[in-house]
């Protein structure tokens, strides 16, 4: 159970020239059931959503199409979720808190590239639109991917999932190399 609390804290400066000191005595500890004498109170979020994060990411490879854009964050399975922002089957991510998310990247790809020309992009969608972009080309061994790294402001109409292009038809993630993405609040 909850229990309402009201604190009184003053600022009292020990040998402050006309400081009455009797105003830092006799504060006492006092507790009530009930906030009906009290109006505009603001509910503190609890500490598990203020700094909500999510972490998502396959160790089992996943297919990428050549020549189109994909959302490949409903690939992705569920590691973390402190507040209940990220939806594994829709692959979305729904701030709980207006602010700033920053939001990260890594992979691995399994295309061998026989010339180092062929390119992927990467892309945190906000609202369906794909205008963060980052990305690079698939080495000629299979290789990490490049990282990708974005801080974007939401509030609660928003929403961001990941989105990837690739020129070449492609695996991404392996058994032992994930492919992963994570977000998490930084401020308002």
């Amino acid at each position: 159970m909850s229990l309402p609390v009201e604190i009184a804290c003053t600022k009292f400066i020990q040998g402050y020239v006309n400081v009455n000191e009797d105003y830092a005595n006799g504060w006492d500890w006092i507790t009530t059931q009930s906030v009906g004498d009290y109006s505009q109170l603001v509910k503190v979020q609890p500490k598990n959503t203020k700094n909500p994060r999510f972490a998502a990411s396959t160790s089992t490879g996943f297919s990428i199409s050549a020549g189109s854009w994909q959302k490949i964050s409903d690939s992705l399975t569920q590691d973390v979720d402190t507040a209940g922002v990220y939806d594994g089957s829709s692959g979305r991510f729904t701030p709980t808190l207006i602010g700033y998310y920053q939001f990260n990247f890594g992979g691995y790809s399994t295309f061998n590239s026989s010339t180092g020309q062929e390119r992927y992009a990467i892309a945190f969608a906000k609202n369906g639109s794909l205008q963060y972009l980052s990305g690079g080309n698939y080495s000629n061994a299979d290789s990490p991917l490049n990282g990708a790294s974005q801080s974007i402001y939401l509030d609660d109409n928003d929403y961001v999932e990941l989105w990837c292009y690739s020129s070449v038809t492609a695996t991404w993630g392996h058994a032992s190399h994930r492919v992963w993405w994570e977000g998490y609040w930084t401020g308002s």
